[in-house]
């Protein structure tokens, strides 16, 4: 018997299908593990998958319960830290899910000091391949969400689809929302 597939990785396929040369990408990188509900669907579509967390309690659990599933690896840290070692490791395009957001309870929040998503995105304005990166939480986008604030600049307010595209440049070659994810089509250099 057979689940259904989760939510966020239709999105994803959906994504990938939608702009011409995205749909052969076999490498998704994850920032937010949570209880790696995402994680572990995505190896129904993925044959490699990396996931991301900063709270010790959820990266131990992720690594506890799925750890031993072939192709799929947990690192531990902050993202914006994190992510560019694991990208290092990765000479092809990937697909990219930032869902990096402070998950309340769970010790990830007390560390951070700086809103990630745009030091996430850099690592990818840097990088020389064709990725496809979703940014998670649409319905966040613009709004000032107190309740995981964890500094005093801008944080989700300042986040539109038209602020994607600006700080992405002219490495964006299409964009488009799925589902709750915004998708950047990244082109090669």
């Amino acid at each position: 018997m057979t689940t259904p597939m989760n939510k966020k990785i239709q999105a994803t396929k959906a994504a990938m299908a939608h702009v011409s040369g995205y749909a052969d990408i076999n490498t998704f990188v994850e920032t937010g593990t949570a209880f790696a509900t995402t994680t572990v669907a995505a190896l129904e579509i993925f044959t490699e998958v990396h996931s991301i967390d900063l709270s010790p309690e959820l990266h131990k659990r992720a690594v506890e319960q799925h750890g031993d599933r072939a192709g799929l690896t947990f690192h531990f840290g902050d993202s914006a830290e994190v992510l560019p070692r694991v990208l290092a490791g990765i000479d092809r395009p990937v697909v990219v899910l930032l869902d990096a957001h402070y998950c309340l309870g769970f010790g990830g929040k007390a560390a951070k000091k700086t809103f990630p998503l745009w030091a996430e995105l850099d690592v990818f304005k840097a990088r020389k391949h064709a990725d496809l990166v979703l940014v998670d939480d649409i319905h966040t986008f613009g709004r000032d969400r107190q309740d995981i604030r964890v500094t005093n600049g801008v944080e989700w307010e300042g986040v539109t689809p038209q602020a994607l595209v600006k700080h992405m440049g002219d490495r964006l070659v299409a964009h488009a929302p799925f589902r709750d994810q915004y998708a950047l089509y990244l082109s090669a250099e």
